[in-house]
C-alpha cells in the first residue's frame, strides 16, 4: 500500500544574529511551568488566589513582517475556587484591539487554566501585550509584556519552483514535473545571516526577508534524490529584495538516470519480552526512472512474527522472512510510506529477551542489479530490548557503543520521536519542539516519516518543530494502540568533528495547551576507531589485530574480566567471561570492518579496535 506524503510549506527562520525576543520566547515556551511546581508545594489558605505564571506570542514566525498572525498563549494558576469555577481572561494587544473570554479550571482547590488568542497586527510598531486573569470573586493577577510584538511592514518576499527541466530549456512548462522536496538556503549579504524554507509539496517555496542583498541556493544533498542544478548550474541566485516588493527564485534541476532505491525502518513502542510492538518500514525511489522490484524482511530470531496491521498488506512469510512486491515504481514524485493507516508487522519479543539486549531488523529492496546507489538497497536498523516503556521518548540510530554512545566521525544519525496522548480526551492539535545539536549539519536534515500528516519547520537556533495541527490524537483510555505517534528525521554530524565530542539531543511534546512533556536525552561521542586504542585504564593486549579466526585478550595478571565486541552501529556480537591471565574470541563468521572491544576488570575499563579481515 502507498501514500504520498503531503508536506504544508513551512516557515523558516534566521539562523544567527537573531532578535533577543524571539529567541526568549522559545526559551520560555520550553520551560515554561518551571516555577508552578514550587508553588505548588507552598501551603495553602483558605483565601482564593489567581497567578498568571506565564502568557507570551508563541507563534515561532521569525520575521515579524505585516500582516503578522500573533498566537497568545496564557498559563496559571489558580486556588480554593470550585471545579466549576472559570477564570475570566483580558489581553489587550497594544494597538487598540482587545478581547475577554473564559477560560475552565482544572479542578479544586488547586487548579490550572489555560488560553489562547490570536490576533493579527496590521501596521508596524513595537506593541506591548497586558494580560489579566480574573477569579470568579475578583481576584485578579496582571501581567505586562513590554515590547512583545515587534511587526514592520518593511520585508520583501522571495519565492520561486523548484522543478525537473525535462525539456531542458530552463522554463518551469508542459512536461516539466515539480514534486519536490528540497530545501532551500537564503543567505544575507555581506552580514552572513542564513534562512532556511523548504518546497511544499507542489515544489513552490516562498519566505518574507528583510530589504537586502541575497544569495539563494538549493541544497540538493538534504532532499530523498540526488538533485543537480541545471539553469543556473551553479545552482545559486543572487537578488536584492526591496521592502514589499516581490523577487521570483527559480531553479531548474536535473536527476540521473536508472532507479535508486532505498528505505528506512521505524519501530514504534519498542520492542519487549512477551510484549506486543510494531514495525513500520518504507521504501522509497531517489532516482527517476521507475522499476518493478521486492522487498524482503528479515525478522531478529528474538522476535516472533504475528501478523500484519492490514491484510492488504500481507506478506509471504517463510520463517523469519518477509517478501512483498511491488509492480508499480517508486519514483521522486511518491514516497512509498508502508507505515501510513494500517501497513506495519506486529510482532512479540521472544520471553528470554533482557535489557542490554539487541535486536535487529535487515530489509533488502530488489532490484540491486542496475541500482544508482546498491549500498542503500540493505537497511539494517538495530534497537535495544526494553523492560518498560516510556511513552514519551526519543531514539537515536545507531546508538553507539557503551554508555557514550561511541560512533565514528561523519555518522550519520536516524532520530526517532515517538509520543501517546496517556490523557482522558483527545488531543487536537500537538507539536514537537526538538533543538538540533550545533554539532549536527542542519543541511542534511531530511523528514523521513511521520505517523500523522505533519508540517516540519526550523525555527531559530536551530530548533525544529514538527507541528501536527488537528490530529485529534484519540487518549489510550479509549483506545491504547491508536494513542501513539511518532516523527522520524535524518541529520549527519558535522564534517570532521574532534575526538570526543559529544551530540546530544532532547525534545519536548506539547499536548494542546497542556505542560510539555520533556524526553529522555540521547547521547552519542564522537570517536575515531584509529584512536580508539589511545583510551585504556589497565594493561591488556589484543592480538592478533587484524584478526581472520580469533582474537586473543592477555591480561598483565590474574584476572576475573567480562568482555563485550560491539560493531560501530552498536549492535554487540559476543560477550564473555574470563578467570585467569587470557581469553579467546572467535571472528570467523563476522564480516570484515572495524569492531570496538569493551574489557572490563577490577582495576578498570578499557576500549580496543578490532579489525577483521578474511
Amino acid at each position: 500500500m502507498t501514500l504520498s506524503l503531503q508536506m504544508e510549506h513551512s516557515m523558516f527562520a534566521a539562523e544567527t544574529n537573531l532578535k533577543s525576543r524571539t529567541m526568549k520566547k522559545i526559551i520560555l515556551f520550553a520551560l515554561l511551568f518551571s516555577g508552578i511546581v514550587a508553588g505548588l508545594n507552598n501551603k495553602l489558605s483558605a483565601q482564593t488566589q489567581v497567578i498568571l505564571s506565564y502568557a507570551g506570542d508563541s507563534s515561532f514566525i521569525s520575521n515579524d513582517c505585516i500582516p503578522y498572525p500573533a498566537s497568545f498563549f496564557i498559563y496559571g494558576s489558580a486556588y480554593n475556587y470550585t471545579a466549576t469555577d472559570s477564570i475570566e481572561l483580558y489581553v489587550n494587544f497594544g494597538d487598540g484591539d482587545d478581547t475577554t473570554f473564559k477560560t475552565p479550571l482544572s479542578g479544586s482547590p488547586q487548579s490550572w487554566f489555560v488560553g489562547t488568542a490570536d490576533h493579527t497586527y496590521t501596521a508596524s510598531g513595537n506593541y506591548s501585550v497586558q494580560y489579566i486573569a480574573t477569579g470568579p470573586d475578583a481576584n485578579a493577577d496582571t501581567l505586562v509584556n513590554y515590547n512583545e510584538v515587534t511587526a514592520t511592514d518593511t520585508c520583501g518576499n522571495i519565492q520561486g519552483d523548484i522543478y525537473l527541466d525535462n525539456n531542458s530549456n530552463c522554463v518551469f512548462d508542459a512536461g516539466d514535473s515539480s514534486h519536490l522536496y528540497v530545501y532551500v538556503l537564503v543567505t544575507g549579504l555581506p552580514a552572513g545571516i542564513n534562512y532556511y524554507c523548504m518546497t511544499d509539496a507542489n515544489g513552490h517555496y516562498s519566505i518574507d526577508v528583510p530589504p537586502g542583498n541575497y544569495d539563494i541556493s538549493i541544497l540538493p544533498a538534504a532532499s530523498f534524490f540526488p538533485l543537480t542544478p541545471a539553469c543556473p548550474s551553479s545552482g545559486i541566485i543572487n537578488v536584492n529584495v526591496i521592502a514589499t516588493g516581490n523577487v521570483i527564485a527559480d531553479f531548474a534541476v536535473t536527476c540521473p538516470n536508472g532507479h535508486d532505491l532505498t528505505g528506512y525502518i521505524s519501530i514504534t513502542h519498542g520492542i519487549f519480552p512477551t510484549s506486543p510492538g510494531r514495525i513500520h518500514p518504507y521504501i522509497i525511489n531517489q532516482s527517476c526512472t521507475t522499476v518493478a522490484g521486492s522487498v524482503t524482511f528479515i525478522l531478529d530470531p528474538l522476535v516472533n512474527y504475528v501478523g500484519v496491521c492490514d491484510p492488504n498488506f500481507a506478506p509471504t512469510v517463510n520463517g523469519d522472512t518477509l517478501t512483498w512486491t511491488f509492480s508499480t515504481a517508486t519514483s521522486y514524485m511518491n514516497w512509498y510510506y508502508w507505515y501510513i493507516n494500517y501497513g506495519c508487522i506486529e510482532v512479540i519479543g521472544d520471553p528470554s529477551l533482557q535489557l542490554g539486549d539487541s535486536v535487529c531488523f535487515t530489509m533488502i529492496i530488489n532490484p540491486i542489479a542496475g541500482d544508482v546507489n546498491p549500498a542503500n538497497n540493505t537497511i539494517v536498523r538495530c534497537v535495544p530490548a526494553l523492560v518498560s516503556l516510556d511513552p514519551n521518548a526519543k531514539y537515536v540510530s545507531p546508538r553507539g557503543m557503551g554508555a557514550e554512545g561511541y560512533v565514528a566521525q561523519n555518522t550519520t544519525f536516524d532520530y526517532t520521536l515517538e509520543f501517546q496522548n496517556t490523557g482522558t480526551a483527545a488531543a487536537r492539535n500537538i507539536f514537537l519542539l526538538d533543538s538540533l545539536n550545533s554539532n549536527l549539519d542542519l543541511s542534511t536534515l531530511v523528514v523521513t516519516g511521520s505517523s500523522h500528516l505533519m508540517e516540519p519547520h526550523i525555527l531559530p537556533g536551530n530548533v525544529l518543530k514538527f507541528n501536527f495541527p488537528d490530529i485529534w490524537l484519540i487518549d489510550s483510555t479509549a483506545d491504547e494502540s491508536n494513542s501513539h505517534g511518532w516523527v522520524t528525521f535524518r541529520v549527519t554530524a558535522k564534517q570532521n568533528l574532534p575526538n570526543l565530542t559529544e551530540i546530544s539531543n532532547t525534545a519536548g511534546i506539547y499536548f494542546d495547551f497542556n505542560a510539555p512533556v520533556m524526553t529522555n536525552t540521547t547521547l552519542n561521542t564522537i570517536l575515531d576507531p584509529a584512536s580508539v586504542n589511545e583510551i585504556s585504564t589497565n594493561d591488556v593486549s589484543v592480538f592478533p589485530n587484524p584478526a581472520s579466526s580469533s582474537v586473543e585478550i592477555k591480561f598483565s595478571k590474574e584476572s576475573n574480566a567480562t568482555f563485550t565486541l560491539t560493531d560501530l552501529a552498536g549492535k554487540v556480537v559476543f560477550t564473555g567471561k574470563s578467570q585467569g591471565r587470557s581469553a579467546r574470541i572467535d571472528v570467523s563468521t563476522l564480516p570484515q570492518g572495524v569492531y570496538l572491544l569493551n574489557v572490563v576488570t577490577e582495576e578498570g575499563t578499557s576500549t580496543h579496535k578490532v579489525m577483521v579481515q578474511h
